[in-house]
């Protein structure tokens, strides 16, 4: 919610977006750190400009831009994920957003442990969710720390399951080097 339109920076011609993340809880100075994402279409896939970081961004300033108009875009303190109003979405807002969508794909937002019911999804759904998607997708605990900012173990809370994703293509690699081993 903290984000501002004037924390991001497009260089059309690099196929570039530099992200100011002005505030962590590992930076009380409040000093900043800057993220820079390049344009990762494939060509030979369609779709990937929806999961895209330049082309996705690019569409969220241009919806911004087409709904609130320029002088809002002008403004680098507007934010850059507002209420439809273009006033800043609070913590409760974002997370009743996060709900709403979670509901409209099917998926529980409560789950029930020993006849308890509990909460799944919280204010950091959003980190938890892409921490977990990289480490199952096999990426190096360090660069997901380095991109979420963490300088804690924390992370490994989010994620201690996440590489079991990766078990299947472990049996196959090891059957594959036993195998080849095998055959000298």
């Amino acid at each position: 919610s903290a984000a501002k339109v004037g924390h991001i920076t497009v260089d059309v011609t690099r196929k570039t977006i530099s992200w100011l993340l002005p505030v962590s809880k590992n930076d009380a100075g409040a000093h900043g750190v800057s993220r820079v994402h390049g344009c990762a279409c494939d060509p030979g896939i369609p779709t990937s400009s929806r999961l895209c970081p330049f082309h996705v961004m690019r569409a969220l300033l241009c919806l911004l831009r087409s709904h609130f108009g320029q002088a809002y875009m002008s403004n680098p303190n507007s934010p850059l994920f507002p209420r439809a109003d273009g006033a800043i979405l609070s913590k409760a807002n974002s997370i009743a957003t996060i709900h709403w969508v979670l509901e409209h794909v099917k998926i529980p937002l409560v789950r029930t442990v020993e006849g308890v019911p509990i909460q799944r999804f919280g204010g950091h759904a959003l980190r938890v969710a892409g921490a977990q998607w990289m480490s199952s997708r096999g990426i190096s605990i360090f660069v997901i720390q380095l991109l979420g900012r963490w300088g804690s173990s924390a992370i490994w809370r989010y994620i201690q399951d996440a590489p079991a994703a990766l078990i299947p293509a472990v049996a196959k690699a090891v059957i594959n080097d036993a195998h080849k081993e095998l055959s000298r």
